[in-house]
């Protein structure tokens, strides 16, 4: 992967079975998804592009949403949310917010494994589940956790 996040979360709900979020700060709707086998159905696939809803065709995989997001490259899309078998759901918002909602760990760990620079996505991971709730950046092989997305924020002044 050529773009990394530039911030990492994870949360764990206890409400709902795809408990445990992953959150990449400023990665694309597109890159998000390749982060995804292409074989992967969608049951759900929306977007919306200021508070209107995008007409789509049918998408029931993420290569064919992959290759519509990439043929209708125009649209200024501020939401998108695909429910996805076998992984849960990505949701993001301005294209530059991915939210994964997944059942287990190990699909948080394959997903940093892909998201993350190589050499540092198992020390990214570690620190992940240390410090649940908190947003992580990753410079220079150097770990940095902030208690809120504001702390965040404000670092990035």
């Amino acid at each position: 992967m050529d773009k990394h996040p530039s911030v990492y979360l994870v949360r764990e709900t206890d409400a709902d079975p795809d408990r445990h979020l992953l959150y990449l700060g400023e990665l694309s709707t597109l890159d998000g998804l390749r982060l995804l086998e292409p074989s992967t159905r969608s049951t759900t696939f929306e977007l919306h592009q200021s508070s209107e809803p995008v007409p789509v065709p049918a998408v029931h995989d993420v290569a064919a949403a992959i290759a519509f997001l990439q043929a209708e490259e125009h649209i200024d899309m501020v939401d998108f949310n695909a429910t996805l078998e076998g992984v849960g759901s990505l949701s993001t918002h301005d294209d530059g917010e991915c939210h994964f909602r997944v059942r287990g760990l190990d699909q948080v760990r394959e997903l940093i494994k892909k998201s993350a620079p190589e050499q540092h996505a198992e020390s990214l991971m570690a620190a992940l589940l240390a410090k649940p709730n908190h947003y992580l950046t990753l410079t220079d092989g150097e770990i940095t956790s902030f208690a809120s997305f504001d702390a965040y924020l404000a670092s990035e002044k």
